[in-house]
C-alpha cells in the first residue's frame, strides 16, 4: 500500500471570548474571517487545506509534511497572526494563537481521529 505523509495544525485564537464579549458578535465574526484569510495566505501548496473546526478554532491540513515542516509553518502562520492589526469596529488591536501539530505517515485507510486528537492534544499543551 501507499504510504504518505501527512500533518494536522490545530489553531486557537486566545481569549477569543473576551474578545467577542467586549467588541460584540460582529466583531467576532470579523476577526474569524481576517485569520482565515491571513492563514490561507500563508499556504502555499494547491493541497494545503484550512477549514474553521469549530469555535474559534481551525485546523490546517498539509499534505505531504513532516512535523518538522508542519511547525515551521505553523510558527509562520502564529507571527504573521499576532503581528497584524485587525480592526474591530472601534479600534485596531492585535490578537494571539495557540497552535497544536502532529503529523504522521499515512496509509490511505488510516483514521482521522488519529491526527486530529494527536493535534488537539499538542493544542492543549500549547495552551
Amino acid at each position: 500500500q501507499d504510504k504518505f505523509p501527512i500533518a494536522l495544525i490545530m489553531l486557537d485564537i486566545d481569549h477569543f471570548k473576551r474578545y467577542n464579549d467586549t467588541y460584540g458578535h460582529l466583531a467576532g465574526d470579523k476577526c474569524l474571517q481576517r485569520v482565515a484569510k491571513l492563514i490561507d495566505e500563508m499556504l502555499t501548496e494547491r493541497s494545503d487545506f484550512e477549514a474553521r473546526y469549530g469555535g474559534e478554532e481551525f485546523v490546517i491540513l498539509l499534505a505531504n509534511s513532516s512535523e518538522q515542516t508542519a511547525a515551521t509553518v505553523a510558527e509562520k502562520i502564529r507571527e504573521k497572526i499576532a503581528s497584524t492589526s485587525i480592526h474591530n469596529g472601534v479600534t485596531q488591536s492585535n490578537i494571539t494563537i495557540s497552535l497544536g501539530v502532529s503529523a504522521m505517515v499515512s496509509k490511505i485507510k488510516v483514521s482521522p481521529e488519529i491526527l486530529i486528537s494527536a493535534a488537539d492534544e499538542a493544542l492543549y499543551k500549547a495552551k
